[in-house]
Protein backbone atom coordinates (compact mmCIF):
# COMPACT_ATOMS: atom_id res chain seq x y z
CA UNK A 1 0.00 0.00 0.00
CA UNK A 2 1.48 3.62 -1.09
CA UNK A 3 2.11 6.29 1.62
CA UNK A 4 -0.61 8.39 3.17
CA UNK A 5 0.24 11.52 0.87
CA UNK A 6 0.03 9.16 -2.53
CA UNK A 7 -3.00 7.48 -1.37
CA UNK A 8 -5.48 9.70 -3.86
CA UNK A 9 -7.04 9.38 -6.72
CA UNK A 10 -6.12 13.03 -7.91
CA UNK A 11 -2.35 11.45 -8.30
CA UNK A 12 -2.32 9.78 -11.89
CA UNK A 13 -1.00 6.61 -11.55
CA UNK A 14 1.65 5.36 -14.11
CA UNK A 15 3.42 1.98 -14.41
CA UNK A 16 6.91 1.56 -15.09
CA UNK A 17 9.23 -1.04 -15.68
CA UNK A 18 12.71 -0.85 -13.84
CA UNK A 19 15.70 -1.92 -14.99
CA UNK A 20 15.54 -5.56 -13.07
CA UNK A 21 12.20 -6.08 -14.90
CA UNK A 22 10.28 -5.14 -12.02
CA UNK A 23 6.82 -3.08 -12.15
CA UNK A 24 6.71 -0.14 -9.84
CA UNK A 25 3.79 2.67 -9.80
CA UNK A 26 4.37 6.24 -10.30
CA UNK A 27 2.28 8.59 -8.73
CA UNK A 28 2.40 12.18 -11.19
CA UNK A 29 0.13 15.10 -10.64
CA UNK A 30 -2.86 15.55 -13.10
CA UNK A 31 -2.58 18.15 -16.26
CA UNK A 32 -5.07 20.92 -15.83
CA UNK A 33 -8.13 21.15 -18.71
CA UNK A 34 -7.13 22.86 -21.87
CA UNK A 35 -7.30 26.93 -21.90
CA UNK A 36 -10.99 28.08 -23.76
CA UNK A 37 -12.16 30.59 -25.10
CA UNK A 38 -13.63 33.18 -23.11
CA UNK A 39 -17.02 33.74 -25.76
CA UNK A 40 -17.47 30.56 -27.40
CA UNK A 41 -15.86 28.09 -25.03
CA UNK A 42 -13.75 25.84 -27.76
CA UNK A 43 -10.64 25.06 -27.19
CA UNK A 44 -7.62 27.41 -28.02
CA UNK A 45 -4.96 26.30 -30.45
CA UNK A 46 -1.03 27.55 -29.34
CA UNK A 47 -1.55 27.92 -25.39
CA UNK A 48 0.62 25.22 -23.95
CA UNK A 49 -1.37 22.49 -21.42
CA UNK A 50 1.14 21.67 -18.45
CA UNK A 51 1.62 22.00 -14.91
CA UNK A 52 1.84 25.84 -13.65
CA UNK A 53 5.17 25.63 -12.53
CA UNK A 54 6.45 24.22 -15.76
CA UNK A 55 4.42 27.28 -17.70
CA UNK A 56 6.32 29.92 -15.19
CA UNK A 57 9.31 28.76 -16.57
CA UNK A 58 7.85 29.30 -20.19
CA UNK A 59 8.87 32.63 -22.17
CA UNK A 60 6.24 34.88 -23.03
CA UNK A 61 6.04 34.16 -26.72
CA UNK A 62 5.73 30.56 -25.92
CA UNK A 63 2.62 30.76 -23.18
CA UNK A 64 0.05 32.35 -26.03
CA UNK A 65 0.23 33.17 -29.64
CA UNK A 66 1.53 36.61 -30.68
CA UNK A 67 -1.74 38.40 -31.38
CA UNK A 68 -4.67 40.71 -30.24
CA UNK A 69 -6.36 38.69 -27.26
CA UNK A 70 -4.16 35.48 -27.72
CA UNK A 71 -4.74 32.96 -25.07
CA UNK A 72 -8.35 34.68 -24.45
CA UNK A 73 -10.14 34.92 -27.84
CA UNK A 74 -9.63 32.31 -30.72
CA UNK A 75 -9.55 33.65 -33.91
CA UNK A 76 -13.45 33.24 -34.81
CA UNK A 77 -14.58 35.59 -31.68
CA UNK A 78 -11.77 38.12 -32.51
CA UNK A 79 -12.44 38.53 -35.86
CA UNK A 80 -16.27 39.34 -34.83
CA UNK A 81 -14.81 41.28 -31.55
CA UNK A 82 -12.59 43.87 -34.25
CA UNK A 83 -15.43 44.06 -36.15
CA UNK A 84 -18.09 44.94 -33.90
CA UNK A 85 -16.08 47.55 -32.43
CA UNK A 86 -15.47 49.07 -35.88
CA UNK A 87 -19.42 49.04 -36.78
CA UNK A 88 -19.79 51.13 -33.43
CA UNK A 89 -17.38 53.53 -34.05
CA UNK A 90 -18.96 53.75 -38.01
CA UNK A 91 -22.62 53.83 -36.60
CA UNK A 92 -23.66 56.20 -33.71
CA UNK A 93 -25.66 54.41 -31.36
CA UNK A 94 -29.05 56.24 -31.86
CA UNK A 95 -32.29 55.63 -31.01
CA UNK A 96 -34.14 53.59 -33.82
CA UNK A 97 -31.14 52.41 -34.73
CA UNK A 98 -31.50 47.99 -35.87
CA UNK A 99 -29.06 45.63 -34.01
CA UNK A 100 -28.75 42.36 -33.75
CA UNK A 101 -27.76 40.24 -30.20
CA UNK A 102 -24.72 38.32 -29.98
CA UNK A 103 -24.84 36.61 -26.19
CA UNK A 104 -27.98 35.33 -24.10
CA UNK A 105 -30.42 33.14 -24.81
CA UNK A 106 -32.02 34.92 -27.75
CA UNK A 107 -29.09 35.54 -29.31
CA UNK A 108 -29.12 35.76 -33.28
CA UNK A 109 -32.24 37.91 -33.04
CA UNK A 110 -33.25 41.24 -34.25
CA UNK A 111 -33.96 44.37 -31.93
CA UNK A 112 -33.96 48.25 -31.95
CA UNK A 113 -32.63 50.68 -29.68
CA UNK A 114 -35.18 51.83 -27.85
CA UNK A 115 -33.55 53.94 -25.46
CA UNK A 116 -29.75 55.37 -24.34
CA UNK A 117 -28.74 55.04 -20.50
CA UNK A 118 -25.15 55.57 -20.77
CA UNK A 119 -22.17 55.31 -22.99
CA UNK A 120 -22.07 51.11 -22.17
CA UNK A 121 -25.68 50.40 -21.67
CA UNK A 122 -28.95 51.27 -23.82
CA UNK A 123 -33.12 49.22 -23.97
CA UNK A 124 -33.59 47.13 -26.62
CA UNK A 125 -36.61 45.43 -27.54
CA UNK A 126 -38.22 43.78 -30.64
CA UNK A 127 -37.54 39.68 -31.20
CA UNK A 128 -35.83 40.03 -27.87
CA UNK A 129 -37.62 41.09 -24.20
CA UNK A 130 -37.90 44.67 -23.57
CA UNK A 131 -34.49 44.93 -21.11
CA UNK A 132 -31.54 46.68 -20.65
CA UNK A 133 -28.75 45.67 -22.25
CA UNK A 134 -24.88 46.00 -22.86
CA UNK A 135 -23.46 47.14 -26.11
CA UNK A 136 -21.10 44.74 -26.46
CA UNK A 137 -23.67 42.05 -26.34
CA UNK A 138 -25.33 43.81 -29.81
CA UNK A 139 -23.99 43.94 -33.23
CA UNK A 140 -25.29 47.58 -35.02
CA UNK A 141 -26.67 47.52 -38.54
CA UNK A 142 -27.08 50.36 -40.70
CA UNK A 143 -30.87 50.34 -41.06
CA UNK A 144 -32.50 52.95 -38.50
CA UNK A 145 -36.27 52.91 -37.49
CA UNK A 146 -38.36 56.11 -37.61
CA UNK A 147 -39.39 55.63 -33.73
CA UNK A 148 -38.88 58.09 -30.97
CA UNK A 149 -37.42 57.88 -27.98
CA UNK A 150 -38.74 55.31 -24.84
CA UNK A 151 -41.00 54.04 -27.56
CA UNK A 152 -43.96 51.79 -26.82
CA UNK A 153 -43.89 47.66 -28.14
CA UNK A 154 -46.61 48.24 -30.51
CA UNK A 155 -44.96 50.99 -32.22
CA UNK A 156 -41.91 48.83 -32.43
CA UNK A 157 -43.99 45.94 -34.05
CA UNK A 158 -45.58 48.16 -36.93
CA UNK A 159 -41.92 49.38 -37.89
CA UNK A 160 -40.85 45.49 -37.79
CA UNK A 161 -43.52 44.69 -39.92
CA UNK A 162 -42.36 46.84 -42.49
CA UNK A 163 -39.33 45.59 -42.75
CA UNK A 164 -40.52 41.94 -42.89
CA UNK A 165 -39.10 40.85 -39.32
CA UNK A 166 -41.65 38.61 -37.41
CA UNK A 167 -42.40 39.01 -33.71
CA UNK A 168 -43.82 36.38 -31.94
CA UNK A 169 -46.25 37.33 -29.09
CA UNK A 170 -46.71 35.79 -26.31
CA UNK A 171 -50.62 35.24 -25.11
CA UNK A 172 -51.21 37.15 -21.53
CA UNK A 173 -52.55 34.55 -18.85
CA UNK A 174 -55.59 34.62 -17.73
CA UNK A 175 -55.58 34.25 -14.28
CA UNK A 176 -58.30 31.43 -12.75
CA UNK A 177 -59.45 31.63 -9.46
CA UNK A 178 -58.02 28.92 -7.66
CA UNK A 179 -60.36 25.91 -6.47
CA UNK A 180 -61.49 26.06 -2.68
CA UNK A 181 -60.70 22.47 -1.00
CA UNK A 182 -63.66 20.97 0.51
CA UNK A 183 -62.91 17.80 2.92
CA UNK A 184 -64.53 14.91 2.40
CA UNK A 185 -67.73 14.43 4.88
CA UNK A 186 -68.80 10.78 5.13
CA UNK A 187 -72.21 9.73 3.97
CA UNK A 188 -74.37 8.54 6.94
CA UNK A 189 -76.30 5.83 5.96
CA UNK A 190 -80.28 6.86 5.93
CA UNK A 191 -82.48 4.37 7.69
CA UNK A 192 -85.82 3.93 6.05
CA UNK A 193 -88.42 5.28 8.06
CA UNK A 194 -91.19 3.14 9.59
CA UNK A 195 -94.37 3.86 8.86
CA UNK A 196 -96.75 5.05 12.26
CA UNK A 197 -99.62 3.09 11.84
CA UNK A 198 -102.55 4.60 13.77
CA UNK A 199 -104.60 2.28 16.30
CA UNK A 200 -108.10 2.20 16.02
CA UNK A 201 -109.99 3.07 19.00
CA UNK A 202 -111.88 -0.04 21.24
CA UNK A 203 -115.31 0.03 21.27
CA UNK A 204 -116.02 -0.57 25.10
CA UNK A 205 -119.02 -2.55 25.54
CA UNK A 206 -121.34 0.40 27.15
CA UNK A 207 -121.19 2.33 24.39
CA UNK A 208 -122.60 -0.99 22.25
CA UNK A 209 -125.48 -1.04 24.78
CA UNK A 210 -126.17 2.24 24.38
Amino acid sequence: MPIQPYRTRSLRRVKRRTPSGKVVIHYRKRKPKKAHCSQCKKPLGGVPRDLPYKIRKLSKTQKRPERMYGGVLCPECLKNHLRNQYQKEQYKLEVGRLCIKISGREAGKYCVIVDKKDNSFVIIDGQVKRRKCNINHLIILEEKLNIKKGASTADVIKNFKKLKIEIKQKKKKVKKPKPIKKRKQKKKEEKPKEKKVKKKPKKTKKEGKK
